[in-house]
């Protein structure tokens, strides 16, 4: 029995040299340790890993994002010589910051077939009443948790740093499946929190979700610079900034619970905002209506809590006994009273009067969602009368009667008093060639701009409309450069509209046809619609693709197709203000 035993104890202690052996082994020409053990919340672990030469291969340093950034690495190597015997060794130096507080493990660093030994570190939380105070640290907060899709929630980006800063770098927070625009510039200001005084740095930003369910925000995190007051370590340090220590934070991440629109919500128009207003003007202002002479009817938008760019164009019924022209939409975004933004959507439609009398401008609804009160409201303007006067016409002519008239005319009337030559009106019948020849150029003139116009009723359209286009084919370019697929569908629409006659064209779906019209080849047809598709899906965030930028490329050959003077309603598209 007691041999039994001693063969098992033999064989235990055997197994465990032989293990120790092999990690010594692996251990041998790995090695590493960390500069500073245990550190505070918001510092810095400096890592050193040394390999020798007898070690091929590099260090895979991928096991240490799980629980680390890696803000910086260096690598080097040294030769040492003792007794006649050459070593060398390879070192990498790496800066990490924790991404938790607590008892991290530092995995094994592989080099080949041989690993490092595993580091315990440990990430302490201040101690105010000790008088610790974290170097650094983000407050990151959101107003609301359940919105709506497409509903704003305002973010709030507070980060707070002692001592000098001498550099740093501050990101954005982030989220797949939703916009987010920053509001304004950076506040700064001072804090005191505890006994420690900090400099506060200060974001906001506007998050719209663009689909219901859950959806995680990754939180900015910061990486900076702090001077530590220690004299600079060179003799020749011209920049005299001294020694700095590097300081990390990073806020918490926030999950939102993002709710589908209420089944009592306007099914044509999802509109959810703290406050909807409408106003118009006529203009000129001090104008009468008068039949054939244009005016324009002017409405702005304004909506708080929504991007001018998620602002749909309104539409306007048919006018009876006048024509309308609409022109593409102008719009901004502002800041809001309550820290929001304002998006502001301003659009014209020109008005030619047809017939004198009565002309009634309809009235204007917009229905949206009240996301304070929780319910449906609308936003009204009422219908305005204009009273159309007749067009001008010139006073009848009076034709000159000669001498000799007069006097035929005046016997003829049993009249005895005759007519003397002195009484007599001079001769006007060289007057009514002139005026009659005038007249008649006056006509061909007339005539040759009648023919030359077309049948367009308002002429004058066709020189803004050209003038138009080429404003929005540099915004649609820009856009493309500057990856916004949001604001270049956009400027196509209203480069489109312009550059073929077609106000009503609201789809890039109705592009199209416009563009087999115009004469253009199946090919330029068929890269044109899908790269449309493309811009559709990527600016209502169904898709990331990229291929939509192809347009920028498109535009030249677009433009190079014949002139679309002709109305839009000889193209067989739809009407723009149907009945």
């Amino acid at each position: 029995m007691i041999r039994t035993q001693r063969i098992a104890t033999t064989a235990w202690l055997s197994a465990l040299l032989w293990a120790l052996l092999v990690c010594n082994a692996a251990w041998a020409g790995v090695s590493a340790r960390v500069a500073n053990n245990p550190v505070m919340q918001g510092e810095t672990v400096q890592l050193l890993v040394e390999v020798d030469s007898a070690t091929p291969g590099e260090p895979d340093f991928s096991p240490l994002e799980r629980d680390f950034a890696i803000l910086r690495s260096s690598s080097g190597s040294q030769v040492t010589s003792v007794g006649g015997q050459t070593t060398r060794t390879r070192t990498w130096s790496l800066l990490l910051a924790p991404k938790r507080v607590g008892n991290i493990v530092i995995q094994p660093i592989r080099v080949g077939q041989a690993a490092s030994n595993p580091i315990a570190v440990e990430v302490r939380v201040p101690d105010a009443q000790a008088g610790q105070a974290a170097p650094a640290f983000i407050e990151f907060s959101a107003d609301t948790t359940r919105p709506y899709v497409r509903q704003q929630v305002q973010l709030s980006v507070k980060l707070f740093v002692s001592g000098q800063l001498a550099s740093g770098g501050l990101s954005d927070p982030a989220a797949d499946g939703a916009v987010i625009e920053q509001l304004g510039e950076q506040q700064e200001s001072q804090a005191i929190r505890g006994q420690t005084r900090y400099r506060v740095f200060e974001r906001s930003y506007v998050l719209f979700a663009e689909a219901a369910g859950a959806l995680d925000i990754t939180p900015p995190s910061f990486s900076g610079e702090l001077r530590s007051g220690r004299s600079p370590r060179a003799l020749f340090n011209f920049g005299g900034l001294g020694d700095t220590r590097t300081v990390v934070a990073n806020g918490e991440p926030i999950t939102l619970d993002i709710q589908p629109p209420p089944a009592d919500a306007p099914a044509d128009n999802w509109l959810p905002a703290t406050d909807v207003s409408l106003s118009q003007r006529l203009l000129p202002a001090d104008a009468e209506p008068q039949v054939g002479v244009p005016l324009t009817r002017e409405i702005t938008v304004s909506i708080d809590g929504q991007l001018h760019t998620q602002i749909a164009p309104l539409t306007l019924p048919t006018l009876a006994g006048a024509q309308v022209y609409a022109e593409p939409p102008d719009g901004s975004t502002r800041s809001a009273p309550d820290g929001g933004v304002r998006g502001v959507q301003t659009q014209r439609w020109a008005v030619i009067p047809q017939t004198a009398g009565a002309l009634e401008l309809p009235a204007v609804e917009l229905r949206w969602w009240d996301t304070r009160s929780d319910n449906v409201r609308t936003a009204k303007l009422p219908a305005r009368t204009l009273n159309v006067l007749p067009a001008t016409t010139a006073a009848p002519a009076t034709i000159p009667v000669t001498p000799r008239e007069q006097q035929g005319a005046a016997i003829a009337a049993g009249s005895t008093t005759p007519v003397t030559p002195a009484e007599a009106a001079p001769n006007w019948w060289p007057v009514l060639a002139i005026t009659a020849l005038s007249a008649w150029l006056l006509t061909v003139v007339a005539w040759i701009a009648t023919r030359w116009v077309g049948n367009r009723p308002y002429a004058t359209l066709r020189k803004h409309r050209r003038q138009q286009h080429k404003a929005h084919k540099s915004a649609l370019q820009a856009a493309c450069r500057a990856d916004d697929p949001r604001a270049a569908r956009s400027h196509l629409l209203a480069w489109a509209a312009s550059r073929f006659a077609a106000p009503e064209l609201t789809r890039l779906a109705d592009l199209a046809p416009l563009l087999r019209h115009a004469g253009a080849t199946l090919e330029l047809a068929q890269d044109a619609e899908r790269a449309m598709l493309a811009l559709d899906r990527a600016a209502f965030g169904q898709d990331s693709n990229t291929d939509w930028q192809q347009i920028a490329a498109m535009l030249p050959r677009i433009d190079a197709l014949k002139s679309m003077d002709t109305p839009a309603q000889t193209l067989n598209l739809p009407p723009m203000y149907p009945a």
